[in-house]
C-alpha cells in the first residue's frame, strides 16, 4: 500500500472517533471554531512554517498540491471538535490538557514522520512541541474567552 493512503485512513479514523465520542448537537456547536482554529489554522501554520522550511508534507500522491496536503485541514477540524468537546472547565486541568495535547501531537507527528508522510526539517521534538503548545494555548485561550463572554450574557 502506498504511503499516501495514510492521509485518508487517518482522517477516516478521526471521523469515526468524532462520531463515537461527540454528540451531534456538540459537533454542530463546535464546528465553526474547529474549522477556524483547526482547518484554517493548520493551513496558516503550514504556510508560515513552510517559509522557514521547518516541515513539509511528503508522499501526498493524489491527495495534495504543491506544499498543501488536502486531508490534514479536514483531520485538524475533526481533531479540534473532539478537543473542544473534551476541554475541561477548571483552569488547572485546562493547562494540563493543553500540555498533554501538545505532547500527543508531537508524538503523532513523529509517527507520521516515521511513516514518511511528514518531514520535520528543524528538529523532531522541540520545534514541533513549541508549535503545538503555542497553537493549542492560543486557541484554547480564545475559545474559553468566547464561551466565558457567552455565559455572562
Amino acid at each position: 500500500m502506498p504511503a499516501y493512503f495514510i492521509y485518508p485512513i487517518y482522517t477516516a479514523a478521526l471521523a469515526f472517533a468524532l462520531v463515537a465520542i461527540v454528540p451531534k448537537t456538540h459537533i454542530r456547536q463546535e464546528a465553526i471554531y474547529a474549522i477556524t482554529f483547526g482547518g484554517v489554522g493548520s493551513v496558516v501554520i503550514i504556510f508560515i512554517y513552510s517559509i522557514i522550511n521547518a516541515f513539509e508534507w511528503i508522499n501526498m500522491g493524489p491527495f495534495g498540491y504543491r506544499d498543501i496536503a488536502f486531508f490534514p485541514p479536514l483531520a485538524w477540524t475533526m481533531y479540534f471538535i473532539i478537543y473542544f468537546y473534551l476541554l475541561p472547565r477548571e483552569k488547572l486541568w485546562i493547562y494540563l490538557y493543553v500540555i498533554f495535547a501538545a505532547c500527543y501531537s508531537t508524538l503523532f507527528s513523529n509517527v507520521l514522520m516515521n511513516l514518511e508522510i511528514l518531514q520535520w526539517n528543524k528538529g523532531r521534538v522541540v520545534l514541533p512541541f513549541l508549535l503545538y503548545l503555542s497553537w493549542f494555548a492560543v486557541v484554547t485561550w480564545i475559545y474559553t474567552r468566547i464561551h466565558q463572554a457567552e455565559r455572562e450574557q
